[in-house]
């Protein structure tokens, strides 16, 4: 029975996951319904409060860049899904039989149920009571009816953000279990740097998906708390930078605005620690999984550089006792090849570690330029 599961799966690279797997057939339907589905719900939730509830607001800039997160999480899902298959498909066709296995085991692994569908529901319950127990403090919208749809919509994409945050989660295994393969002799190293180019842009895909909840996170804190305005911190923060320093410390002093600095550093606090988890966390991301890659490779490369040692301190020897030619050739070479090998990387990803890092710190700072910038112009000009 598994060995027929494990042919089905490798012979359709178009195997969705679950959900997407139970309503459609093929990937660009669901690739369709991903980048189409939450854009056209909101803009039915823009459509009832022009036309049914004209006095609830709309919050623009937040709304466009949760909007732009949960759809990008539904895409997310079934891309990186695809990138597995095209992995899967390519090494298990080179005829590895331990890798047909493996393979098989970490799709079921990777996509269950439960990881896909369940806990993301589960979750997303919770993350939406907290509103409903918050109901006095926490309420943009005035009307009932409309609060349970603009649920609904938050609900359905919080569903998409977790599907995809389990698939970015399970899939750092990819890089252990194949180094694991490594180490008995069943992959290459030229192999296992496909696995580590794979990594590579599961890792910057991952990256803007950390980055854009991080977004959704604020942007729907925005929203419940100061009905989508500006955080009030900018203008307090603006207003202090402008004080002359002994006004500051008279303000600082007053027993009347130590709760107001109080509150004003504990947001200061958590909204540094959001974006700063997110850059660093997209780094240890990219890292970690392939630190046990790295200890691999690197005592690979120092058993090889000891044996070829012992082979040129032997050539040595015969050297200095009858110096002859061919000798000093054989010497030469092994000399040639242990610079070469003194060389050899000891990471997986070689430059793609420098460049990784950058790009997973920078793509977070620049995804806030983005939303500061752009977003907000589009969002004024628009909205004239």
């Amino acid at each position: 029975m598994n060995s027929e599961a494990s042919g089905e799966k490798k012979k359709n690279p178009d195997l969705l996951i679950p959900p997407f797997g139970w309503v459609f057939k093929n990937q660009a339907t669901a690739f369709l319904f991903s980048i189409l589905f939450m854009p056209a719900l909101w803009f039915i939730l823009a459509a009832m409060r022009k036309v049914i509830w004209p006095k609830e607001e709309i919050f623009w800039s937040s709304e466009i860049l949760t909007l732009l997160g949960f759809t990008y999480a539904g895409f997310l899902s079934l891309l990186l899904s695809k990138m597995f298959n095209a992995l899967r498909n390519d090494f298990t066709s080179q005829g590895h039989p331990e890798l047909i296995s493996l393979f098989s085991k970490q799709y079921c692994a990777f996509h269950s149920t439960r990881w896909m569908v369940t806990i993301p529901i589960i979750l997303s319950t919770i993350a939406i009571s907290i509103r409903f127990i918050c109901v006095d403090y926490l309420k943009p919208f005035g009307n009932f009816n409309f609060e349970v749809f603009w649920t609904a919509w938050l609900f359905l994409g919080f569903c998409f953000v977790l599907n995809a945050m389990a698939l970015c989660a399970r899939y750092t295994e990819i890089v252990r279990e194949l180094g694991n393969a490594t180490a008995s002799g069943v992959l290459k190293r030229s192999e296992i740097k496909v696995v580590s180019k794979f990594y590579f842009k599961v890792a910057i895909l991952a990256s803007i998906h950390f980055a854009l909840s991080a977004f959704i996170v604020y942007s729907i804190y925005l929203i419940y708390t100061y009905r989508g305005a500006e955080w009030p911190g900018y203008t307090i923060l603006n207003w202090l930078s402008s004080l002359p320093s002994s006004k500051l410390k008279e303000l600082i002093h007053s027993p009347e605005s130590l709760s107001t600095f109080y509150f004003l550093f504990l947001e200061i606090a958590c909204v540094f620690l959001l974006y700063a988890t997110v850059s660093l966390g997209a780094v240890a991301y990219f890292i970690l999984p392939q630190w046990g890659v790295h200890k691999l490779l690197s005592k690979r490369k120092t058993a090889l550089i000891e044996k070829l040692e012992s082979l040129k301190e032997c050539a040595e020897s015969s050297m200095v006792e009858n110096p002859t030619e061919p000798l000093l050739e054989k010497f030469t070479k092994y000399d040639l090849i242990k610079k070469s090998l003194n060389d050899l990387s000891e990471w997986p990803f070689e430059a793609q570690g420098i460049l990784g890092t950058l790009l997973l710190v920078g793509i977070p700072s620049l995804l806030v330029l983005f939303k500061e910038f752009l977003l907000e112009a589009f969002v004024s000009f628009a909205t004239k």
